[in-house]
């Protein structure tokens, strides 16, 4: 699995998780999916996934890829996205969900 570099770290896991106009426990899980580690984690091995497909890959093929929901791929590539870390490749497909999704590539 590749590694985020300390600056890029801070980049992502400064990026707030929860809207100010979320209710308290949202901003409570957000902490604590932050504290725990598991933010970066999924971060790491999400975009680690994404470098290993040429064609990119949509949230619900990172999630089959890396057996997690695919609504928590979706939190995750948001922080890649804003962080600079990934891009929407400017297709989409179709995935098990019935809809077209964003193809996400490494940022260039």
């Amino acid at each position: 699995m590749s590694t985020i570099d300390a600056a890029r770290r801070r980049a992502i896991l400064g990026i707030p998780v929860a809207r100010m106009t979320d209710d308290h426990t949202s901003h409570e899980a957000a902490e604590a999916i932050t504290i725990s580690g598991d933010r970066e984690r999924l971060c790491t091995a999400i975009l680690a996934e994404i470098k290993r497909r040429p064609g990119g890959m949509t949230a619900g093929e990172i999630a089959d890829a890396l057996g997690i929901e695919c609504h928590t791929v979706g939190r995750r590539t948001s922080d890649l996205f804003n962080a600079g870390e990934i891009q929407k490749s400017g297709s989409r497909r179709w995935h098990g969900t019935g809809r077209r999704q964003n193809v996400w590539i490494p940022a260039t």
